[in-house]
């Protein structure tokens, strides 16, 4: 008789272990152990923090590579250099001017027949390798959907190093009218770099 006791006090505590502590700690909202999470949140929270690390990696050997370009191209004689320097500062300024990053951007917007609504620009705290400082860019325009992408191509493909860390948009209503359709709103934000 006390070995059913014991083994239906085992059932009872296991049972009890899985309601109060292990399930909800696989859902996030515990009764004894309160969590902000779930622990599939935090795998895919983690999953996201590995992908960004392997990023700033890939844009740190990015930066390398260029930086070492940079250092060949100053070696080249001078009258063929300073047109390549150019090129190169160019890409990677030595500082970021506010007012030129602005006109650069509307010029991009200009020529796919964009209009700049709005523009904001911040700089990181961070630096790449203590060589190369970052700066972010949020601008805001309308148009359709065809001439976007090819807007984001040109940014791809500047002579300055845009990278695309995300853009949003508002599709139009179902009760909106064709022309509508025209002027998606759209907002993107940019990073772009500068020597230090």
């Amino acid at each position: 008789m006390s070995k059913s006791i014991a083994n239906l006090f085992l059932i009872i505590i296991i049972t009890a272990l899985y309601i109060f502590v292990i399930n909800p700690l696989q859902k996030g909202d515990g009764t004894i152990v309160g969590l902000d999470k779930s622990i599939s949140e935090l795998s895919f929270q983690r999953n996201d923090l590995i992908n960004n690390q392997e990023q700033v990696k890939n844009l740190t050997d990015k930066a390398s590579k260029y930086e070492s370009e940079y250092e060949i191209l100053k070696k080249v004689e001078l009258g063929k250099s300073e047109s390549a320097e150019q090129s190169l500062l160019a890409m990677i300024p030595k500082s970021v001017d506010p007012v030129r990053v602005e006109e650069e951007v509307s010029r991009i917007l200009i020529n796919r027949g964009f209009s700049l609504d709005s523009i904001s620009y911040s700089q990181n705290g961070q630096t790449i390798n203590n060589r190369y400082g970052s700066y972010n860019i949020i601008f805001t325009t309308k148009g359709d959907y065809k001439r976007f992408k090819d807007l984001i191509n040109d940014f791809e493909t500047s002579k300055r190093i845009y990278v695309i860390k995300s853009v949003s948009f508002s599709s139009p209503s179902v009760l909106d009218s064709k022309a509508s359709t025209d002027s998606m709103p759209f907002q993107v934000k940019l990073e772009t770099y500068y020597m230090n």
